[in-house]
């Protein structure tokens, strides 16, 4: 069964990325960590995927990346939107205002993609090394944005000075800091 999964996850990280960037981007899984609410009811299990796994600061900005979300209870997909969006606005701190207005503009449409998830969905949130941002749900994909200023400031929702999920953030720092 283990190796049935890392096949389809094989495949599933494969096809994330373009085919010109599958020969150079050797997807590394860096951590997995349990996101629980409340300390013990389980949410999801969260992978972060780049090609070297010395800590988050080396993997932000234009570094291909993934991060893979298995659910284990629904979550409403306008619950999963709402927070990403307001991430995204908070983390975008410095930015001119034009920029910060237009990231906004092509956030808030990339996120109006995610639907509602119900227990085993993933999703797979993946930066490209041509800099695509892509959103898949299970094996089909959602959304592709081609803005590299999207993809540029997309994983700071997570990863950023104000993420949305601080503990999410707060485990793979943790957790990367002991391998």
């Amino acid at each position: 069964m283990k190796t049935q999964h890392i096949y389809f996850l094989i495949t599933f990280l494969g096809l994330a990325f373009s085919p010109a960037s599958q020969a150079t981007f050797k997807p590394n899984e860096c951590q997995t960590v349990e996101l629980k609410w409340g300390g013990w009811l389980p949410v999801a299990t969260v992978s972060l995927y780049a090609p070297t796994c010395s800590g988050l600061a080396d993997i932000k900005g234009d570094e291909p990346m993934a991060l893979r979300f298995v659910f284990h209870r629904k979550i409403s997909g306008s619950y999963f939107e709402k927070q990403a969006n307001q991430s995204f606005i908070n983390n975008l701190n410095g930015s001119p205002l034009e920029d910060a207005a237009r990231l906004k503009s092509m956030a808030q449409n990339f996120n109006s993609h995610y639907v509602t998830m119900q227990p085993k969905d993933e999703y797979l949130i993946a930066r490209t090394e041509n800099n695509h941002l892509r959103l898949w749900k299970n094996k089909d994909l959602l959304v592709e944005s081609t803005e590299t200023d999207l993809s540029a400031h997309y994983f700071n929702i997570w990863l950023g000075e104000q993420p949305a999920i601080p503990k999410l953030k707060k485990l793979l720092q943790e957790a990367l800091r002991v391998n």
